[in-house]
């Protein structure tokens, strides 16, 4: 028998113990350690987990932007939920429906302002909306209210930064209200 081959039967015998993705592991810390590279495709609970990882990463890559597949992951969001309020097209995404079941004019004018701040996340990975975007939103929705819009945007609180002039910017607690509506069973 060569040397070869009986460094292979060695070898065999002390990691024949091991699953076949501890296996896998131990060769290539081995190689590492020498110097050399092995590069060969995962197998096993390896490939399944790197599997569900690219299913979860590509929510159709080309609709969402990076920052906002992270984010997605993070909260635990699907393609399919953000579908029932936002339509995508070419780089482009628009809401199409309000996010939450609020009932009063108050807290569906909150929801269309996140919905809109959602909207541009998606599209850019910058939360970052003008005013102008979120009243054409909020009377699309239906729920625009001249009298009381001011005191609406007040009750926002730390989920926007902004002004009127300046434009809003969704914070991380504006972003997590985000996908907590989304979240909510479509009525």
């Amino acid at each position: 028998m060569s040397n070869l081959a009986q460094a292979t039967a060695k070898v065999v015998e002390i990691i024949s113990a091991f699953s076949s993705e501890e296996r896998l592991r131990i060769v290539r810390a081995s190689l590492t350690l020498l110097g050399d590279e092995f590069n060969t495709p995962p197998t096993g609970q390896m490939a399944q987990r790197l599997s569900d990882q690219r299913v979860d990463e590509d929510p159709n890559n080309s609709k969402v932007h990076s920052l906002a597949q992270q984010w997605m992951r993070k909260n635990g969001l699907k393609t399919e939920q953000l579908e029932h309020y936002f339509h995508f097209d070419q780089g482009h995404v628009v809401p199409i429906a309000l996010l939450g079941g609020a009932t009063s004019k108050r807290e569906q004018t909150i929801n269309a302002y996140i919905t809109v701040g959602i909207a541009h996340f998606l599209a850019s990975g910058e939360a970052s909306f003008t005013d102008a975007d979120a009243r054409r939103f909020c009377e699309q929705s239906g729920c625009y209210d001249g009298a009381n819009h001011a005191k609406s945007i007040t009750a926002l609180k730390n989920r926007v930064t902004g002004s009127k002039s300046t434009g809003w910017k969704l914070t991380s607690p504006g972003l997590t209200a985000g996908a907590d509506l989304i979240k909510q069973p479509k009525n």
